[in-house]
């Protein structure tokens, strides 16, 4: 009887006009088919190709941050859209006989993200070797993607390739998966 009446005293004692817990940050994806997907309990992700001094980089890793790092400027994580600016580029790739296959492709080339009511341009450029590695200076470094990883709102893990930084990855060649906007709230 002590326990209850011990509970009913601690939950009278809660001020009627406590504060709602803080709703976790969505990232809203918008692709280029029109459709969108929204992600809970995100992250950016740079995933980059590194390998020791004299080496091919091979060793695939990531460097997942709340924030958006562009260049050396980073953006915070809430507050934020991003749109994505494409161009229709040619690129040369091995066909199933062993030819060479010419195929159009569209490639960022452009960033508009705004914040505050200020839009800034930027080109889709990865971020400095120190963010990615640290101070390790015996790597090769080779950046890949900025994805973008979550939970959809059914709970499913979801990975979103946003931009390519190397001609090694290719992000949303197909309408349903390339992404032209991103809203962080």
């Amino acid at each position: 009887m002590s326990v209850i009446l011990a509970l009913f005293t601690a939950i009278l004692a809660v001020p009627a006009d406590a504060p709602p817990a803080a709703s976790p940050a969505i990232a809203t994806v918008h692709f280029a088919d029109g459709s969108q997907v929204s992600l809970t309990g995100w992250l950016f992700s740079y995933e980059f190709l590194s390998g020791k001094a004299g080496a091919l980089p091979s060793n695939s890793l990531r460097r997942d941050v709340p924030e958006l790092r562009i260049g050396n400027k980073t953006w915070p994580p809430r507050g934020v859209k991003i749109e994505i600016e494409y161009q229709t580029v040619e690129r040369e790739r091995d066909g199933e006989n062993g030819e060479v296959v010419k195929e159009k492709v569209p490639r960022a080339v452009g960033l508009n993200i705004t914040q505050g009511g200020k839009t800034a341009k930027v080109r889709p450029q990865a971020p400095d070797r120190k963010f990615l590695v640290g101070d390790e200076k015996s790597l090769n470094v080779l950046p890949r993607t900025l994805d973008l990883r979550g939970e959809t709102m059914t709970g499913t893990k979801r990975e979103v390739c946003v931009v390519s930084f190397s001609e090694l990855a290719d992000c949303g060649a197909g309408d349903d998966n390339r992404v032209v906007r991103i809203d962080l709230q």
